[in-house]
């Protein structure tokens, strides 16, 4: 602990001037012819009728030193929070690139390329779905997974949010432009390792707060089938979301049915709206109330000091109402 006001250590001698000035005072005494005759049943007041001056005096060095505006250096403080292990899997397959809302017939728009201009891709839709759904989530741990035909691990798990927002900001078309396919299996094998990875301090146990979200157009043609880490992930007590973007459910059938099977949930996003839906309904669902420790630096703790004095203070003065402790000089 330090003080930040030491200015207010130039108080010290006025007060101890009018303390001995007091002092100086209360010995002064008249003397009476009655005193003669009293002082045989006159006794020395109870050492306990000073308390209350005592407290006043206690008080003041309370007053002061909360004055002096003490500080703690560090401070911890173990706090309640919402925080789990969340797993973000982003399909950059060829596929993305194609406007939101736009399903392909022939090869053309069926609606006229017109209807499209200015409307973001899909991989640009999920990009801002993604850091929307990060910064509503502070306390949680957060890693990062692209995948296409194959996948790759962009960040672990991190409460360096901003470090990565600045990844999903730099994912494009061409991140993976050498592969261009989709593999969703790929993608969730990855996040389910990167879970198991990080969570080896559980030695095996289920435990609550681990999630896996994949956005994805779920146009799986190549690679990995997804069932394996869906059923792996489900024993490991991983919930998984699904948030499929202009999917075709006919061609994503499979997929979804077994989302659902261990106990995750599938949402179909054909536009912004449904997208943000999505994701807000996932971050209401998962709580998880964990217990923090928060480390404070330079946390003023004056509070505590001015408490103190305002309790001796008011002691005093009850102490002053009761005829016991009346000192007559």
């Amino acid at each position: 602990m330090y003080f930040t006001r030491l200015e207010f250590l130039l108080l010290i001698p006025p007060i101890l001037g009018l303390l001995l000035w007091r002092a100086y005072r209360r010995g002064r005494f008249l003397g009476h012819p009655l005193m003669f005759y009293l002082q045989e049943r006159i006794r020395h007041a109870s050492g306990w009728v000073r308390l209350p001056a005592a407290f006043q005096y206690v008080a003041l060095a309370f007053l002061l030193v909360a004055l002096l505006n003490p500080v703690l250096r560090f401070a911890e403080h173990e706090i309640s929070v919402q925080a789990l292990d969340i797993i973000l899997a982003l399909d950059l397959s060829a596929s993305m690139q194609q406007p939101l809302g736009y399903h392909p017939s022939s090869g053309s728009f069926p609606k006229g390329p017109e209807e499209y201009a200015g409307k973001p891709n899909r991989l640009d839709a999920v990009k801002k779905a993604a850091i929307d759904f990060i910064e509503k989530r502070p306390n949680d741990r957060i890693g990062l997974v692209v995948f296409s035909a194959n996948a790759y691990v962009v960040n672990p798990l991190t409460v360096d949010h901003q470090g990565l927002i600045q990844y999903v900001q730099m994912l494009d078309g061409k991140t993976l432009i050498g592969e261009g396919l989709t593999s969703v299996g790929e993608g969730l094998f990855a996040a389910h390792n990167l879970m198991v990875r990080q969570n080896r301090l559980s030695r095996g146990r289920k435990q609550k707060g681990k999630v896996i979200v994949v956005f994805t157009d779920a146009e799986q043609n190549y690679g990995r089938k997804p069932f394996e880490p869906i059923a792996e992930a489900r024993q490991f007590g991983t919930r998984l979301y699904m948030i499929g973007v202009d999917v075709k459910t006919e061609v994503a059938e499979g997929i979804i049915d077994a989302i659902r099977a261990s106990g995750g949930k599938y949402y179909d996003a054909s536009d912004a709206r449904q997208l943000r839906e999505a994701y807000l309904e996932i971050n209401s669902l998962e709580k998880n109330q964990v217990l923090s420790k928060e480390y404070i630096r330079n946390e003023p703790s004056y509070f505590l000091f001015a408490s103190v004095a305002v309790i001796l203070l008011s002691a005093s003065v009850l102490l002053r109402a009761v005829p016991y402790f009346t000192e007559i000089s």
